[in-house]
């Protein structure tokens, strides 16, 4: 689990990125995500005792927790039905379901170059 808590206190005592790093045992990209939302958040040390990392998780990242209505789950059973043939892989089943989507070859190769990237 990442220690926000421990990187906002680093931080506030003017601890470079680097220290901080070593310190939390966390990826640079993770410092400065939580040093920018904790910004713009207006966090600042000391925090509330009663704030845990898995409260500052979800203040800093809230974005990340919602979860969209609109988005349906796979069919598991018949994807899995599917790649018990011969010669079907995921890549086959993605690509069919990408041209079923679109209505023109300009847009079915768009998307899967996106896909890809």
């Amino acid at each position: 689990m990442t220690k926000y808590r421990e990187i906002i206190r680093l931080t506030s005592l003017g601890f470079s990125q680097r220290n901080i790093m070593a310190s939390c045992g966390v990826a640079q990209k993770t410092v400065v995500k939580v040093q920018k939302r904790a910004r713009e958040l207006n966090l600042v040390w000391p925090l509330e005792e009663t704030m845990t990392d898995i409260e500052l998780q979800k203040l800093l990242f809230q974005k990340e927790y919602k979860v969209s209505s609109n988005k349906r789950m796979p069919d598991f059973a018949y994807i899995r039905k599917e790649l018990l043939r011969n010669g079907v892989s995921k890549k086959l089943l993605w690509t069919d379901k990408l041209a079923a989507k679109v209505d023109s070859i300009e847009e079915f190769t768009k998307a899967i170059n996106e896909s890809d990237s």
